[in-house]
């Protein structure tokens, strides 16, 4: 099996507010972990700013301070 990495990616390829599903299992059964590749690229929507961590933090000191 080969395995490619990338260390950028273009903004259409960036879903923010998104994270990967999980792929792997352990299965009790037969004490071995379990890899489903159907899921690879799979996604699901998380609550997220639509703002940066640093954005967010400047707009809570300014109401914090109102």
């Amino acid at each position: 099996m080969t395995t490619q990495a990338r260390s950028s990616y273009l903004p259409s390829e960036v879903q923010w507010g998104h994270r990967f599903e999980t792929m792997v299992s352990f299965r009790k059964d037969t004490g071995e972990y379990e890899v489903d590749y159907t899921r690879f690229n799979n996604t699901y929507e998380v609550d997220t700013p639509l703002c940066s961590a640093k954005q967010l933090d400047e707009l809570r000191a300014t109401v914090s301070t109102s």
